[in-house]
Order: structure tokens, then C-alpha cells, then sequence
């Protein structure tokens, strides 16, 4: 078939012995169901259009690039055999690829290639085939590879700040095996779905170590690389022969084993695990974020790394372990979290654990020098005297360490120190004094029964690293304010049943994660910069004063409770859930964005300017307000349920386009229904202030029998063309608006099962008017209309008072069943133009 292009809209059938000769011909396939059924089908270029599904019959070699733009390719044949495709070109998919298991997709590019399967979902890839020079394999989209994924030593497999998701929930092997290059860049998240078995990512050339690379390395602290899970369990990663770069990194959710990275591995000079954030191992004995035995190192210190743990560190966990290998190697800079520094090693020398001060400078491990000094309230209670310390006063190179001691401490002037650790003992916060932590808090280690007390409003604290609190700890906030200042990337927040009273986040170069089920704070949140997260599961956020948002809230997936007993303002809010308690009124200042459900319990108000997007259901409980501030909001939900009181003169748009949307009995000012494609039904009467619209694209409005009414008389009620209204009430049609616009090709069908009267009157038109069941429909006052009037087995009665219809276009009353007119005196106009 040479080099030209062929448009196929049926099948290929080659079954019977013939050669079909076409590893340089372009096809296009753009029929419905097609078989491509000839052994060995080779092509260059292969375009995917029409529609049904595309069946392989044989294994596919692609000297070209593949490009699915409509309907479906599929790599089984249907009759329990599965593919296989070898590619050289690019893959492109913006339509859909069944890949189904037990066969593989293998790029092997001569050249430099892009990858997009827009929602499709590979089950076993090839990247190269350990053959001739690298090629680079650039993802162009988030793409999920389930099973098994090969990197070949010429292969460049590069994630571009996309998200590449491994796994699947099934059984092993789920095995991830890089022998080239696999490039985690800024932005990148590798994830792995260990959900049914856990993922191993196996990194290792023997043949050849120096062309097996694992690169996690980002931009800064900010633009991190990324390596942490979808689903469920932690993943399996080892480095063996080969080389281990990691830079400006956050690795989170790996196995018990950690990183394990052995004495054949290379650990690279420059990107030596500098600058990053370990996060969410397992809380274990024998656990283990970095199991560094890799004996080819040349570089320096490893700089700047937060080592997190969620609960306070079980004995025999450990940040990092080497044992056996040289050169030793140095942590150096700031050295945080709760399970950052030289107690949590575990090297050659460590007897104990946590491992004892003098192991901080030597043995294989060795960390920034630990100075520290312990309170002894030898004299008296002065934080300032230096006689109550072991080492002198706290400064910002010291380690406060506060034991049980008679005397504790209690400031007498703003204090600093590096660490605070209340380990067993008390500190007091009193006379507007504040203390600067510029690294880690902890109250109460283990189950110690340290605490923190703040006795005067006016004290603050700041915290430059991860607040921590022991089961036994405890943290009395006093009305005053705790700031977080951390600038290493990300730092822990995990009170537990200790509340907050001011809460302020304050770094933009890092994320600040908020751990607990329930979380209390009584006071305010404040986002001055950087990013506050709640990240446990279904939490409950208590709120008692403002939320200001200047920088970045993720809202995770919990809910926000405001529930003080005064004036609220929310400034630039994101919520998942949010629930509206407490008394006085909620204000709503800029734009806010509420994910999934409202609930009004007291008073919600928006102040002007300031929209909100109700995401989810929205819910007015009785005794409750919503106040719309006279602005204009959005709701994307499936149901409005407005029990209690609705104030202001702004506008609600209901307008989720990917399924119906229902309203119970409700008030409103404006009400616009734009759900395209979708049906609004009411489950409840309206009442509405001033004007309702239907707009075209909205499928059908369901009034059936339930009313809706202008409560002051003066609005405008408008159906769009090409909107289905449904009436099933006696006399349900949209009363008191002083005007009314419904478009010709509008329709008002009359289905009730009961005797209807037929809204009617003065400027009362209709644009199609359907009478449908068996029973009498009776005009309620003149009608006009525009479109057709079709009778379905129904009776019309223009009443004794003989009222008249002007009709536009046609009349049907043709049904084989008989549709009835009751005249009376009344008269028909028709008064159409054709």
C-alpha cells in the first residue's frame, strides 16, 4: 500500500493467508464498528475517527504515530484475545483507548515523543527497547499506568509537571522497573495506587548502573517534585545500581522500608535529598523514611530537610539508617519536624533510641550541632535568669528543653529560642510577653504531661516549624494568638483535643498541614501567606471568629463549622462542607467557593460584592437566614432546601449542567433556572420577591403541584424558548407577577389528573399550550398563543364566562382517543401569518 494515505470506513477481513503490505501507508479509520482483522498489522501514521469501537485481531507496529480523535480503539478482539501495540511516534488520545490487561503498549520512539491518553488508562507499558540512542518520553497529560511499567536504559521517561498514577486495585505484581531515566520535575506528582497490593518501584541496571537514573528533583520550595499515593497503603521503592537525585522534593506515603537505597546505588553530588519534606510513614517500630547505604557519594552536607511524623514518634522509628557504607555523610541547615534530627538516626553507633546526644557528630550519620539547654528553675521562675538554665538562656541557637521541675518557667520577657520542648514540665505565657520558636513545638512528649499555658490575651506565639502534642500534653490558649512561620516547604499542625484560640499561617513559601477529626479554634484564622490544609479525612473545623484568607486555604474534604456566638466576616472562603451555627450573623466578604454542602443554622450574609458559589446542596433550616447582599450567586447542587427565612434583593442562579436540580419549599428574590440539558423540578412551593427566568437549554421545569408565587406583586416571570413547563395542580400556573414573557416555542403542558384551571388573563400568553389526560382543563381568564395547541384525550372549557383564545399557529385536537372543546360563547381568533 506504498507511502499514501487510505481512508478505511469498514473493516480489514484478512484472514485467509494474504500479505498486506502497509508498514509505510497512513490510515484513517472513520467508520462505526470496525474489525481490523490481518495478521501483524503494521502501518506509520494511524488517525482513529467515526464512531462505535475499532478492534484489534493482531498485534499492532506503528513505525508512525497513533492520534484516536473519535470513537473508541480497543486491543481486544472480542472474543477473549488481547494486543499488543509497538509505537515510534507520538500518542495522542482525545477521545477513548480500552486497554484491557494481559497486553502491553511499547513506545519505542526514535525520536524524541509525546505521550497524551486524555482518560484512558494504560495496563502495561515499554518505554524503549535497551536498543540505539535515548529517545525522551514527555507526558503531555495526566496519564495512569495499572499494572506493570518498563523504562528501558534508552528511554527518558519525562512527567513534564503532569501527574503519573501507578497502580491499580488488584493483587501483585504491580511493578514499576526503570533501567533509563525516570524524571519527577517541579510540579510532577508520581502517585501510586497501593489499594489491594502495594507498588514496588525497582530502579537498578546492573549492565550498565550509570544509565539508570531516579530524578525528584523541582524547582524550589514551592514547585516541589512529588512522590506520594492515590489510594491507600505505602509504596515500595529501591535503588540499586543506579543513581538517586532528589532536590526541592515532597515524598510522602512510602512503605515501612521507605527509600531503600543500597551500597551499589549513587547518591548524586549536587541533588543529594537537599531541600525537601518526608511525610506520612507508617508510625511504627522499624519504620524508616531513607535507608541510605549508597557507597558512591561526592558531594556535601544534605541541607534543609523536614522529616514529619502525624502522632509523636513510637520508639524504633527512624528518619534515616546507614549502617554499613562510606563516606559518612552530614545533615546540615535546618534540620526539622518530628522526626528530624540526630534522636531518630540510626547508624553504626546508635545503642539506643532515641539515640543519645553524643551520636549527633559521629558514626555515619552526623548532624548540625545540637545545642540545647534544659530548665532547671534552680533559682526561681524568671525565664531571663540564666541560673535557671543548664546552658544559659534560650536564643535562637538553642534548643529550650523544659522538664518537671518545682520552679517552671514563666516569662518575664519576649523570649527565643530554636526548638521548644515541653517534655514533661510547664511554661507560662503572662504580661503581653511572646516567645519565638524558630523551629519545631512540642508540648508533652510521649506520654509525657507537658504544657503550655497562655494566661494573657495579649501573649503570642510564633512556631517556625511543626507543633506537635503528646497524648498526655496539654495547650491552654489564654484568648491569645499562635503564629506559624515556617519556610521550609511544609510543617505539621496536630493539637490534638487542645483547642486554638487565634490561629495565623505566615510563609508563602510553605504548606502548612492542620492534623485532627475535630479541631477547634475559638478565635480567628488567618492566611496572611502560604497555605493552611486540613488534611485528615471527613474532619470538622470549629470556628468561633473571623477566616481571612490572603493566601491559600484547601479546604481537603471536611467540614468548616462557623459557631461563634458574634459577628462572623469570612474573607475570600473555600470550603468543602460548611455549616452555618452559632448566633449573630455569618458575613460573606469576596468571592467564595463552597465544594459540596450548605448548611444555614443561624444567619448567612453576603456583603457586597461578594458572590458565592454553592457547589453542592445548600440547606436554610428553619429559624435560619440566608441574605443574598443583594449580589448575585451561583448553585450547582441537586437540592435547595429553603425551610427558614431568605433576605435581600440579589439573585440566585441554579445552573449545574451535569444532572437535574430540585428545590423544596423556598423564598427568593431573583431566581434564574439555567440547568442546560437538565430538569428543575420543585418539591415545594415558591415564592418569589421579584422576577423568576427560565432560560433556553433548560430540558423541562416540573411545577406539577406545587405553587409559585410573587409575594410583593411586582416582578417579571419569563420562560425562554425551547423550555418544557410541567403543570399536574388544579390551578398551579406562576401567580401575581405583574408581567409575564414565555417565548413562542416554549411549551406549557397540562397533565394533571385532576380538573385544571389554565393560568390566563391579561399579558398572559403561552408559546405551545398541551392538554394532556383525560379530565377538563378550564381557562382561567383570555389566553394568547404564540405556538401550537394540542389536545392529548383532554377537555377544554373556556368557562361560563366565555373567554377567548388568539392562536398563532396550529390547532390539534386529532388524537385517536378525541380530545373535547367546550366553546360556550367564547371566541377563537386565529390570527397567524401563515
Amino acid at each position: 500500500m506504498a507511502s499514501l494515505s487510505h481512508t478505511i470506513a469498514g473493516n480489514i477481513a484478512n484472514a485467509s493467508g494474504g500479505v498486506l503490505n502497509s508498514s509505510t501507508a497512513n490510515f484513517v479509520f472513520d467508520g462505526g464498528n470496525q474489525d481490523i482483522n490481518t495478521p501483524n498489522f503494521s502501518a506509520n501514521n494511524v488517525t482513529i475517527l467515526g464512531t462505535g469501537t475499532k478492534r484489534l485481531f493482531s498485534n499492532w507496529t506503528l513505525n508512525g504515530s497513533l492520534l484516536i480523535s473519535a470513537s473508541t480503539l480497543n486491543n481486544s478482539d472480542g472474543l477473549g484475545n488481547y494486543y499488543s501495540i509497538s509505537l515510534a511516534g507520538n500518542w495522542t488520545n482525545s477521545s477513548s483507548f480500552s486497554h484491557n490487561d494481559q497486553s502491553f503498549v511499547a513506545f519505542n520512539a526514535t525520536t524524541d515523543v509525546q505521550i497524551d491518553n486524555g482518560t484512558g488508562t494504560f495496563w502495561e507499558t515499554r518505554f524503549g527497547n535497551d536498543a540505539g540512542s535515548t529517545n525522551t518520553y514527555t507526558l503531555t497529560n495526566a496519564t495512569t499506568i495499572r499494572r506493570t511499567a518498563t523504562v528501558n536504559e534508552d528511554a527518558y521517561l519525562f512527567l513534564n509537571g503532569k501527574t503519573l498514577t501507578f497502580g491499580f486495585s488488584t493483587a501483585n505484581p504491580k511493578l514499576f522497573t526503570v533501567k533509563g531515566v525516570l524524571d519527577v520535575n517541579a510540579n510532577a506528582r508520581l502517585l501510586f495506587q497501593n489499594q489491594g497490593s502495594i507498588c514496588s518501584l525497582l530502579v537498578d541496571n546492573a549492565a550498565s548502573p550509570e544509565n539508570a537514573i531516579l530524578r525528584i528533583v523541582g524547582d524550589d520550595a514551592v514547585n516541589v517534585a512529588t512522590i506520594s499515593r492515590s489510594t491507600a497503603g505505602g509504596q515500595f521503592i529501591s535503588i540499586d545500581n543506579a543513581t538517586i537525585e532528589a532536590q526541592y522534593y515532597a515524598i510522602e506515603y512510602l512503605a515501612n522500608t521507605g527509600i531503600e537505597i543500597s551500597s551499589n546505588a549513587t547518591l548524586h553530588t549536587i541533588n543529594n535529598f537537599s531541600n525537601g519534606t518526608f511525610s506520612n510513614i507508617n508510625n511504627v517500630a522499624g519504620a524508616c523514611y531513607l535507608n541510605l547505604e549508597a557507597s558512591i557519594y561526592a558531594g556535601s552536607d544534605i541541607e534543609n530537610v523536614t522529616f514529619n511524623i502525624s502522632t509523636p514518634p513510637v520508639a524504633g522509628i527512624y528518619n534515616v539508617k546507614r549502617q554499613t557504607a562510606t563516606p559518612n555523610i552530614a545533615f546540615a541547615g535546618v534540620i526539622t519536624g518530628d522526626l528530624g534530627g540526630y534522636k531518630y538516626e540510626k547508624d553504626e553507633l546508635t545503642a539506643t533510641w532515641p539515640a543519645a546526644l553524643v551520636d549527633a557528630n559521629q558514626g555515619k550519620l552526623q548532624w548540625p550541632p545540637i545545642l540545647e539547654t534544659v530548665w532547671t528553675g534552680s533559682i526561681n521562675s524568671d525565664w531571663s535568669n540564666p541560673g535557671n538554665w543548664s546552658n544559659g538562656v534560650p536564643n535562637s541557637g538553642l534548643d529550650a528543653i523544659i522538664p518537671s521541675v518545682v520552679n517552671y518557667p514563666i516569662l518575664d520577657v519576649n523570649a527565643v529560642c530554636k526548638k521548644l520542648r515541653i517534655t514533661s514540665g510547664i511554661l507560662e505565657l503572662v504580661g503581653g510577653f511572646d516567645i519565638i520558636a524558630h523551629e519545631d513545638i512540642n508540648i508533652g512528649e510521649s506520654t509525657s504531661f507537658g504544657k503550655l499555658i497562655v494566661s494573657d490575651n495579649t501573649c503570642k506565639i510564633s512556631c517556625g516549624g511543626s507543633w506537635s502534642r503528646g497524648t498526655n500534653g496539654n495547650f491552654i490558649h489564654g484568648d491569645g494568638t499562635v503564629e506559624f512561620l515556617s519556610s521550609t516547604g511544609s510543617a505539621t499542625i496536630n493539637p490534638l483535643s487542645s483547642n486554638f484560640y487565634n490561629l495565623k499561617v505566615n510563609n508563602v513559601a510553605s504548606i502548612f498541614s492542620l492534623v485532627g477529626t475535630t479541631l477547634n479554634i475559638l478565635g480567628d484564622i488567618e492566611i496572611t501567606a502560604g497555605t493552611l490544609q486540613p488534611t485528615t479525612a471527613s474532619y470538622v473545623l470549629n470556628l468561633g471568629g473571623d477566616f481571612n484568607s490572603q493566601g491559600t486555604f484547601i479546604p481537603g474534604t471536611g467540614t468548616v463549622v462557623l459557631n461563634g456566638n458574634s459577628d462572623q466576616v469570612i474573607t475570600n472562603g473555600r470550603f468543602y462542607n460548611l455549616t452555618v451555627s452559632g448566633s449573630n450573623k455569618k458575613y460573606i466578604t469576596n468571592a467564595c467557593d463552597i465544594t459540596l454542602n450548605t448548611i444555614i443554622n443561624s444567619t448567612l450574609q453576603a456583603s457586597t460584592a461578594s458572590p458565592i458559589t454553592f457547589n453542592g446542596n445548600v440547606t436554610i433550616n428553619a429559624g435560619a437566614t440566608f441574605n443574598d447582599g443583594d449580589e448575585s450567586h451561583i448553585f450547582k447542587g441537586s437540592l435547595w432546601t429553603g425551610t427558614g427565612t431568605y433576605e435581600g434583593n440579589g439573585t440566585i442562579s441554579f445552573n449545574k449542567t451535569n444532572g437535574n436540580q430540585t428545590v423544596t419549599a423556598a423564598t427568593f428574590s431573583n431566581l434564574i433556572v439555567n440547568c442546560t440539558g437538565s430538569v428543575f423540578y420543585l418539591n415545594g412551593s415558591l415564592s418569589i420577591k421579584n422576577s423568576m427566568q427560565v432560560l433556553t437549554g433548560v430540558s423541562r421545569v416540573d411545577i406539577l403541584n406545587y405553587l409559585i408565587s410573587n409575594i410583593t406583586g411586582v416582578g417579571l416571570f419569563t420562560v425562554d424558548n425551547g423550555v418544557t413547563v410541567r403543570i399536574t395542580g388544579a390551578d398551579h400556573f406562576p401567580k401575581n407577577f405583574d408581567s409575564y414573557q414565555i417565548a413562542e416555542t416554549s411549551s406549557f403542558d397540562y397533565r394533571g389528573d385532576v380538573n385544571q384551571i389554565i393560568g390566563g388573563g391579561s399579558g398572559i400568553n403561552y408559546g405551545n399550550l398541551v392538554l394532556t389526560n383525560p379530565n377538563i382543563k378550564t381557562l382561567g381568564g383570555e389566553i394568547e398563543i404564540l405556538g401550537n395547541l394540542t389536545f392529548n384525550t383532554a377537555t377544554l372549557d373556556v368557562s361560563s364566562n366565555n373567554y377567548s383564545i388568539t392562536i398563532a399557529k396550529n390547532w390539534y385536537n386529532d388524537n385517536v382517543t378525541g380530545g373535547i372543546f367546550i366553546p360556550h360563547s367564547g371566541e377563537v381568533i386565529f390570527n397567524g401569518s401563515s
